[in-house]
């Protein structure tokens, strides 16, 4: 019989490609001012029971933090 296919490469260790965003796209999200504080957002989340984050209309409060979480949970649930 074969050998069990497990979905991974490299002696079954994940593999995450890069990731790649469009330049309009990836150029607009990095001019939020949300998206310049991921870091300092990402490590107050991981240090505080609760958090609030204030900040003008549009300047990504609710998309890039969000976008944000997601991406370091899945990488955590990942690697």
């Amino acid at each position: 019989m074969g050998k069990a296919v497990t979905g991974r490469l490299n002696n079954g260790l994940p593999q995450v490609p890069p990731a790649k965003l469009s330049s309009e796209l990836g150029a607009f999200q990095q001019s939020l001012p949300v998206y310049q504080m991921k870091d300092v957002i990402t490590k107050a989340i991981n240090d505080n029971r609760v958090l609030m984050i204030s900040g003008e209309t549009g300047s990504g409060k609710t998309t890039q933090v969000y976008c944000s979480l997601c991406l370091v949970t899945f990488l955590h649930l990942v690697l």
